[in-house]
């Protein structure tokens, strides 16, 4: 993506934030932050943590898979950069990056490091898909003041049960998979997806190759549960933060903490910065809650957890260098 692109996308970002705070008075905000339940805040930061602990366990357990000698302290860092990259980019296009990471760092083929971050997807969707349908059910049958906002969310509902059928049948089978990436050739001609979409067709053998490996040693006996572990802790961490400025009943948090991430997978803003403090703000409003009370939740989550990830990220950064200054001191013994 050009550098022209994400500039003009991070301003977006900005823009939309300015527009939420233009309806308020940010003294009342930093008001109502201030007075913020700090143990709360520090059990979602905490919590949080445990959520990253789970997921880089779900990759080591999948590359063990691969390379039985693998460490966890080896997978690690490429998960959180994997993680981090993810996060701060338009359509989590940075996590293209880790396959090569594999390669470089633990000797394993792209399309099989591709075929890890695969599979951990494809669990993770199943169960949001879940979550996400409980929340859109959930706010159909709610008082929403809005008539209209009723109709948008029950389209969603019919959109997404479309998008999860389609998703399954992508998952088991090779042609369809192959199909769908050639609905997507008219992007070659965009340098950026080109790479990408070239990277999924040359990987795609790889991907179903470890899916029958994962298969047959019966991987989803432990990612499951270690998926569905993952997103309790996502959960209870926003709501935690949240929760320690605005009390708001945990359901209402929650159902709208999921339709908000599953609107920044539909745009380009890095990280979904705007987009996911517009959506809270907008279906929580819905509901009678003020103003100022979701602003400063939202804003208080989104500091907290992105700075949260922004250290765990630099962290992952640190020890891959570490690790590339030890291979450069064994070299020099040698």
């Amino acid at each position: 993506m050009k550098k022209k692109t994400k500039i003009i996308l991070f301003l977006l970002s900005i823009l939309i934030l300015l527009f939420l705070l233009k309806k308020t008075d940010l003294r009342e905000i930093l008001e109502i932050i201030s007075k913020a339940n700090l143990l709360m805040a520090f059990l979602g930061i905490i919590l949080y943590l445990c959520l990253v602990f789970f997921r880089s366990l779900k990759w080591f357990l999948l590359t063990k898979e691969i390379k039985k000698e693998v460490k966890y302290s080896e997978v690690l860092p490429i998960f959180l950069i994997n993680s981090f990259l993810g996060n701060i980019t338009p359509l989590k296009s940075g996590g293209v990056l880790s396959p090569f990471l594999f390669k470089k760092y633990l000797k394993i083929s792209e399309g099989q490091g591709f075929s890890v971050m695969m599979i951990d997807m494809f669990f993770e969707i199943i169960v949001f898909c879940l979550l996400l349908l409980f929340s859109l059910f959930y706010i159909i049958n709610s008082n929403i003041k809005n008539q209209l906002s009723s109709v948008v969310f029950k389209e969603l509902l019919f959109l997404v049960i479309l998008m999860a059928v389609f998703a399954c049948a992508i998952l088991f089978s090779k042609k369809i998979a192959a199909r769908f990436l050639r609905i997507f050739s008219f992007f070659k001609k965009n340098p950026f997806l080109n790479k990408i979409i070239d990277f999924f067709e040359k990987q795609i053998e790889s991907f179903y190759q470890t899916i029958i490996l994962c298969k047959e040693k019966k991987s989803y006996y432990y990612m499951i549960p270690l998926t569905i572990a993952v997103w309790l802790f996502e959960i209870l961490s926003f709501y935690l933060i949240f929760a320690s400025v605005s009390p708001i009943p945990f359901l209402k948090i929650t159902t709208t903490q999921i339709i908000a991430a599953a609107a920044t997978f539909l745009v380009l803003t890095p990280a979904g910065i705007g987009v996911a403090e517009l959506s809270i703000v907008f279906i929580l409003s819905l509901f009678g809650y003020p103003y100022n009370l979701i602003l400063a939740g939202t804003l208080l989550t989104r500091f907290l957890l992105t700075g949260t990830l922004f250290l765990t990220g630099f962290s992952g950064f640190l020890l891959i260098k570490n690790k590339e200054a030890q291979k450069i001191d064994i070299t020099k013994l040698a």
